[in-house]
């Protein structure tokens, strides 16, 4: 999805650079009732209350240790309630807080549904993992794509600094060992 916005807008460039004045809608004579804003970052990420430096090795094509957080807030919104690191090797870390550690457990069992639905192939595993210094329930599957794709992820759930959150660790690559885990998100999530 990023790439095709990515070329979007790199064709929106390219087709209007030259032109004298770039013509716009207006947005004041108007009220709306929604305004979402993305905000990302490439050089950190904020989860839990804590701030976590991004890997910068960016260097060549598709680098692996090379990430951007990204999230968005609606009109009035003072708190991002979800976000998400995105890294060159495929992988990626997603975060959604909730109200209660209760609500976080559900929402484990609620997504693991949904991805089931959405898959040609499934398989779980139930693991223990630890979040920050806890040891949680997680779940690893193995996904296949009605397309035949191949991906894994590692979801889990927990509580830090008084927050509550659902997690979940994308990868194109296998995922058996925290080793496995690009090194950024070790500090929160270890395979155990």
């Amino acid at each position: 999805m990023r790439q095709v916005l990515v070329l979007l807008c790199f064709l929106w460039h390219s087709f209007s650079f030259g032109q004298d004045k770039i013509q716009g809608d207006s947005l004041n004579s108007r009220v709306y009732d929604t305004l979402s804003i993305t905000v990302g970052s490439n050089i950190y990420f904020p989860f839990c209350g804590a701030v976590y430096t991004l890997p910068r090795d960016c260097n060549g094509n598709q680098p692996p240790n090379c990430c951007i957080y990204e999230t968005s807030v609606q009109k009035n919104q003072k708190q991002a309630d979800w976000g998400y690191v995105s890294c060159y090797n495929g992988s990626s870390f997603h975060w959604y807080y909730t109200n209660s550690l209760v609500n976080a457990g559900n929402q484990l069992e609620e997504m693991t549904r949904q991805i089931k639905k959405q898959h040609k192939t499934y398989k779980e595993q139930k693991i223990k993992c630890q979040v920050f210094d806890t040891e949680t329930e997680a779940r690893v599957l193995e996904l296949e794509s009605l397309q035949g794709h191949k991906s894994y992820l590692l979801a889990s759930y927990g509580t830090h600094n008084g927050y509550y959150f659902y997690i979940e660790y994308r990868s194109s690559a296998k995922i058996v060992s925290t080793a496995d885990l690009q090194p950024v998100f070790r500090q929160i999530l270890q395979l155990k």
